[in-house]
């Protein structure tokens, strides 16, 4: 029979590789200009999830941000569903599942600027952004992690209509 002690140091162990398995999986997610990589010491670190409703129509979900003081995003945080390219899912909740990000950027205030959305039906394919433009801001400050929500694409076709659902408890 296992002890208490020894249960607690078990689930934190499995605490621990599975946060590993969710960090390793993360640079699939992301993709960052080489204006905006910096050494590790002098960064911050941008955390957060983005997925997708399983059975979507759309095969990509992007969200693009960028350093506030320039007029286009730089960056892009994506999930891309699919069995050959798609994005490894590290958590489902609600029909929705979820990768989970992270990547250093230099300190600074940021927008997201824009979400994307993309489909791939052989001969056709389509890309939607948002009909407004908007800015989502958050910051990144040296040696600490900033969490900006979870992102999840639900991809509901009316008369060419989406849904991405934003937290509003993550900024």
């Amino acid at each position: 029979m296992v002890s208490m002690a020894n249960r607690s140091v078990l689930m934190a162990l499995c605490l621990v590789l599975s946060s590993i398995a969710c960090i390793a999986n993360a640079a699939d997610t992301a993709t960052v200009p080489r204006s905006l990589k910096v050494d590790p010491a002098e960064s911050g670190l941008l955390i957060g999830s983005i997925g997708a409703r399983v059975g979507s129509p759309f095969q990509s979900y992007s969200i693009l941000f960028g350093p506030a003081s320039e007029k286009k995003a730089k960056g892009r945080l994506f999930f891309q569903d699919g069995a050959f390219l798609g994005t490894k899912p590290n958590y489902a909740e609600n029909g929705i599942q979820y990768a989970v990000f992270q990547l250093r950027l230099p300190p600074g205030d940021y927008l997201i600027r824009d979400v994307q959305f993309f489909q791939n039906l052989g001969t056709v394919q389509k890309t939607i952004n948002a009909r407004e433009p908007f800015a989502v801001p958050f910051r990144i400050e040296k040696g600490k992690a900033t969490y900006i929500g979870r992102f999840g694409g639900h991809g509901i076709l009316a008369g060419f209509g989406k849904i991405f659902v934003v937290p509003v408890a993550g900024y």
